[in-house]
């Protein structure tokens, strides 16, 4: 044989050794890892599951946002985050989901912010601001851009929570038993409200607000308890039934706005690694973005449909608007002295609307 063949040859018994020692050092490490890494890799597949709660009803157009939010997270995490929904405040009442999801009762909690103002009032300016925005992606970016995450995470850690993030969805319509077409007509118009800014906000127009809960408002039109009700938006409110009883409504609407938010358990959001924390962040603004497309057109879709059946659908010309904000200024001011956090949440929602013009 040639030297260059023995050279060829001597390459080649070198490389089988190489490869052979190789393999048994990864073999060898293989084994350890299985050994040495397995806590790891259970932890890493550890499933969590969370009990979540919304007011609204599995059937209505937010339940089927709120199941959608819950599947996308599961689909998104490979089932390593899931969630056991209740739905109709079925776990604890209404009022009581965020000092429920504060004490652990509730994982989570998917529901109007403004339902928080029995722990502090300043979960009101995360909640809504009657009759101030317009769309639903206003406040979304205040929270995003505008210094609204830093007064979220001050208040709402403070109480053990952390805010994900909301959705809203375009102004809500009040249906009424009654005509409603200016501002006039809602003197001594008797209608249900909840609790905080919504109801100060129209008694300054001479409105009666009587607070009751959210599932007895059908009851209480049918009955003659209230001429009208703020419920929610249009196709919500027809969804209920609403408009069986009260042939009136206003559309698009001007009084409220809410925000539905996403709060969990501050102990339970830090237990998440960064990777499941983020995809409830992605899959909560594709819901909000799914749900701002569906009302926009949907809710059209609704408006002609009732007035094909003889509902009065009553359109306020801008002025009317302008006038409302204008008139409900003084109350979102004066609502704001309740405490600290409540003024420095409401001047930097103010700031951000003079920004895009909405007050000046």
């Amino acid at each position: 044989m040639s030297n260059q063949g023995k050279g060829k040859a001597k390459e080649g018994a070198l490389g089988r050794r190489r490869f052979l020692t190789t393999g048994a050092a990864l073999a060898s490490g293989g084994a350890a890892s299985a050994v040495f890494g397995a806590p790891t890799v259970a932890r890493a597949q550890e499933n969590i599951t969370w009990r979540i709660q919304t007011h609204y009803s599995s059937g209505s157009p937010a339940g089927v946002t709120f199941q959608r939010f819950i599947d996308n997270v599961a689909t998104m995490s490979g089932g390593r985050l899931t969630m056991e929904p209740y739905t109709s405040s079925a776990l604890v009442k209404i009022t009581e989901a965020a000092s429920a999801t504060r004490s652990g009762i509730l994982d989570a909690d998917m529901s109007w912010a403004g339902y928080g103002i029995g722990l502090d009032p300043a979960f009101q300016f995360f909640a809504d601001i009657n009759g101030a925005y317009t769309i639903p992606e206003q406040p979304q970016y205040w929270l995003d851009h505008e210094g609204g995450r830093e007064l979220a995470d001050e208040l709402f850690h403070s109480y053990g929570l952390h805010l994900v993030g909301f959705w809203g969805t375009i102004p809500e319509s009040l249906v009424s038993t009654v005509p409603l077409p200016n501002l006039k007509a809602l003197k001594g118009f008797r209608l249900r409200s909840p609790l905080g800014l919504q109801g100060e906000v129209l008694s300054a127009f001479g409105a009666e607000p009587i607070v009751m809960d959210f599932g007895e408002v059908f009851t209480a039109l049918d009955t003659g308890i209230v001429d009208g009700a703020d419920a929610a938006e249009l196709r919500v409110n027809d969804s209920l039934g609403l408009h069986e009883v009260a042939k009136h409504v206003t559309y698009p609407g001007f009084h409220a706005m809410p925000w539905v938010h996403l709060a969990v358990n501050k102990d339970k959001w830090d237990a998440l690694g960064p990777d499941l924390q983020k995809i409830v962040e992605i899959a909560l603004k594709k819901a909000a973005h799914e749900r701002g497309v569906e009302d926009r057109v949907l809710n059209d879709l609704v408006a002609t449909q009732l007035k094909e059946k003889g509902v009065s659908v009553h359109t306020w010309p801008e002025e009317e608007m302008s006038e409302f904000r204008k008139i409900a200024r003084p109350v979102w001011e004066a609502y704001a002295e309740a405490n600290d956090m409540s003024k420095r949440a409401y001047a930097s929602h103010a700031t951000f609307m003079e920004k895009i013009g909405i007050i000046s």
